[in-house]
């Protein structure tokens, strides 16, 4: 989504815009880890998640360092909530 408001408004603009079902589900993915937590599933699967999450979240970013440092700092949060 982030490639359709840099393409519609410019690089410069674009950083001002927020796609708010990112947002969205981000916060339903870290209730289904809290859930997963509580119920004691696996780790190895709660990690794949994450992973998992942040890869669809993340792809089609511009610069690919800035994406890979927020993506594992996504994925860190959903692995706490998991524990």
């Amino acid at each position: 989504m982030q490639s359709v408001f840099e393409s519609t408004v410019g690089a410069d603009h674009a950083s001002k815009f927020q796609h708010q079902d990112s947002e969205q589900y981000t916060i339903v993915c870290l209730l289904w880890l809290l859930v997963q937590g509580a119920s004691q599933i696996d780790y190895s699967y709660a990690n794949e998640q994450a992973e998992t999450i942040c890869q669809q979240l993340f792809t089609t970013s511009a610069t690919m360092k800035s994406a890979d440092s927020q993506a594992e700092l996504l994925r860190q949060r959903l692995m706490q909530a998991y524990y």
